[in-house]
């Protein structure tokens, strides 16, 4: 799926492990529950995705673009390439997001 064209596509609970979305267009996804642990993100367009609830554990999300995604309760334990104080600058997490 690299470089796909997913904006606005309803993810929601899709199973992702481990798939590669680099350079992926995922503008407003839905992506609520979402497994994508160890997914490489690199480069993905991600700005105002709906990751509700995600597992991103291990995920590598190098360049990509957070800006007003929503990682409320997602888990991001372990992700690569970005930094907690990075996604907070960006996107809207809350006290049950994960880092």
């Amino acid at each position: 799926m690299w470089g796909a064209d997913l904006r606005g596509a309803n993810l929601q609970n899709a199973n992702l492990w481990g798939a590669d979305l680099r350079g992926a267009d995922l503008p407003g996804a839905k992506l609520w529950g979402a497994d994508l642990r160890g997914a490489k993100l690199w480069a993905a367009d991600l700005r105002g995705a709906k990751l509700w609830g995600a597992d991103l554990r291990g995920a590598d999300l190098r360049d990509a673009d957070l800006r007003d995604a929503d990682l409320q309760v997602a888990d991001l334990r372990g992700v690569r390439e970005v930094s907690e104080a990075e996604v907070r600058a960006v996107a809207e997490v809350n006290e049950h997001t994960r880092f």
